[in-house]
Parts: structure tokens; C-alpha cells; sequence
């Protein structure tokens, strides 16, 4: 038992610290500009919260017949996320189980399918996303904007949970450290003019 105390009196502090790096990186890592695609999953644990940032979406120009209505895709390369530190990164890793899965898959509707919520500047897309080899349709407000400089950009943020993937929220360290199911997935794409 003083050999568990003695570990967590150590252990606890590390955690803490983390946390602080945490605030570090996710100063550094925040959206750069305007027109760049990324996407943001952020979560928390019991003792502190992280957010992993990928810049590295890719916009595929593919039909999904699907219910005979036309999606945009893009794809995420999973091993392009950032955290803040190589450890997390790697949990993040084996969490979405990558070397299986090595991307994040969203599918995003047409405009011209969509729905307005009645909010300015708002419309509901319907949304597919592809975790683990899991997918789930969300319905997703989402800003729609022109760019700067061409083509335009959908912006869209949703709450889900890492069990709507069959993903079991991660245990560390004899339970002490637990991930919360809940995560935010945040995302902006750039997306060319004939492509909207």
C-alpha cells in the first residue's frame, strides 16, 4: 500500500503538469487562417482535458449513392494530428486503432440537399463520419462562407461520444486516469467552387 501511495504522490504532479502543457500547445496549435482546412477533437479525463489538431484534410471528389444523393468527402489521415506530447499522440493512435484505420472519413451533403435552421447563416447538413472503422450520421449547423481566395468554406461543430464509434473510452494507470465518452469534433474545409 506505501508503494502505491509513494507512486501516485509521483504520478499526480506529472499529470498537472500536463495539463499546463496542454494550455501551451493548444495556444500554439490554434486555426492559422482563414482559408485553411482543419479538424480539432477535443476531449477531457477525469484530471484534464486535450485536443488533437490535424491541418493535413483532403477534399475527394466522389459520388456516395447512398440514398441517390451526392456527398462531398474528405479524409483525414489519422497520423496527421498533433498533441501535446508524443505519448498522447500514440494512445490517440492505438485508441482509433490507425494502423487498421489510418483515416478519419467524413462525408457532408450537397448544399442543395440541405436544410436551413432558421439561424442566419446556418444550414443543417446531414453528416457522415468514419471513425475506427465505425460510422454514424450526425445532423451538423454549419457556416457556409466564401473564401478569400476561391472556392468556400464549411465550418461545423458537434458533440458526439467516442462509444458512438464502438470506441471504449481508455483507462490508464489502474483506472486512475479515465477518458470521458464525451468529445467535441470542430472542423473547417476548404472546398473549390464547383464542389460546394
Amino acid at each position: 500500500m506505501n508503494f502505491n501511495l509513494i507512486k501516485y504522490s509521483i504520478f499526480l504532479p506529472v499529470i498537472f503538469l500536463q495539463q499546463n502543457i496542454y494550455n501551451a500547445v493548444y495556444q500554439e496549435n490554434a486555426p492559422k487562417a482563414e482559408c485553411d482546412s482543419y479538424l480539432i477533437i477535443r476531449g477531457s479525463s477525469n484530471i484534464n482535458q486535450f485536443q488533437f489538431i490535424s491541418y493535413q484534410p483532403e477534399t475527394i471528389n466522389s459520388e456516395n449513392l447512398r440514398k441517390n444523393k451526392t456527398y462531398r468527402n474528405v479524409k483525414i489521415p489519422v497520423n496527421s494530428f498533433t498533441g501535446s506530447n508524443k505519448r498522447i499522440i500514440k494512445d490517440f493512435n492505438k485508441m482509433l486503432n490507425a494502423e487498421e484505420y489510418p483515416f478519419i472519413k467524413i462525408a457532408i451533403e450537397r448544399r442543395e440537399f440541405a436544410k436551413c435552421v432558421g439561424k442566419k447563416g446556418l444550414t443543417n447538413f446531414k453528416t457522415e463520419i468514419t471513425v475506427a472503422g465505425n460510422s454514424n450520421f450526425y445532423k451538423v449547423p454549419c457556416a457556409v462562407y466564401a473564401c478569400q481566395k476561391t472556392g468556400y468554406i464549411i465550418e461545423g461543430n458537434l458533440d458526439a461520444r467516442l462509444t458512438d464509434f464502438e470506441i471504449d473510452p481508455p483507462k490508464k494507470f489502474f483506472g486512475l486516469v479515465k477518458v470521458n465518452d464525451e468529445i467535441n469534433i470542430q472542423y473547417v474545409f476548404w472546398f473549390p467552387p464547383e464542389n460546394i
